[in-house]
């Protein structure tokens, strides 16, 4: 009986509390942007996702050369997931309520071993994935 209730109430928590995620993204996607020879970290304007309740996230880049790839991304301080399996959690949710949000420059380091990114132009394409909270208390 208590498997059942909690079924229940879960299933009216999805049905009556939608999800909506903002995203707000502050770039252009026609400008250059420079990779540090150093740190192979670039900058690509500034990022804020935010939801009510909180949401997992993942983002699967890819690039036009398979000579460069990208190894990791943050926004602002917060590293985010390129692992499907692995999602990066946003936030919180208790019951119905909680919130997630995720802010700062959205940053990509890169791996290019033996190639020079002076002389090609590479295109960075990023696959955003969102994934509810659906648990009744997911921490």
């Amino acid at each position: 009986m208590k498997k059942f209730f909690l079924l229940a109430i879960l299933l009216l928590n999805i049905i009556i509390i939608p999800q909506t995620i903002n995203i707000l993204w502050s770039y252009n996607e026609n400008s250059v942007f420079v990779i540090d020879d150093l740190t192979k970290k670039a900058i690509v304007g500034y990022m804020e996702i935010s939801s009510s309740p909180g949401f997992y996230m993942y983002i699967l880049p890819t690039t036009n050369n398979s000579k460069v790839t990208v190894t990791n991304v943050w926004i602002g301080k917060k590293s985010i997931s390129m692992n499907p399996n692995y999602p990066t959690k946003i936030g919180y949710k208790i019951f119905r309520w909680g919130y997630g949000m995720v802010s700062g420059d959205l940053i990509l380091q890169f791996n290019y071993p033996d190639f020079d990114l002076s002389l090609n132009t590479i295109n960075v394409t990023l696959d955003f994935n969102f994934i509810p909270m659906l648990s009744l208390i997911d921490f």
